[in-house]
């Protein structure tokens, strides 16, 4: 893997758990490393798949704009782990602010 791609993944991972601790949630953020340093860029809402939609494609041209050499995206997301011997049980109502980054 780039150098830079390993910086920039170790810089996101250490954003990522300093949030995750501080307040409980992670907003998405787009990480990328450029010439003139590393830029962010966080989008307004994510409330549906066309704020998805829309996120992805702001991040395109930003980085395409920026000439990166490495993008990082940092959203949070969460498992339920199933035991072997239990069904598995979905709890729609578990706030992912709940699970521990570890």
């Amino acid at each position: 893997m780039p150098s830079e791609l390993n910086s920039l993944i170790a810089e996101a991972t250490s954003y990522a758990r300093f949030t995750m601790k501080t307040s409980g949630c992670l907003a998405p953020i787009m990480m990328a490393a450029t010439e003139q340093g590393i830029i962010l860029f966080s989008p307004d809402k994510m409330s549906d798949t066309g704020a998805k939609d829309d996120f992805a494609n702001k991040v395109r041209l930003i980085t395409a704009s920026y000439g990166a050499s490495a993008v990082v995206l940092i959203v949070e997301s969460w498992i339920t782990k199933a035991k072997s011997d239990e069904p598995l049980l979905i709890r729609h109502k578990e706030r992912t602010s709940s699970c521990i980054l570890s």
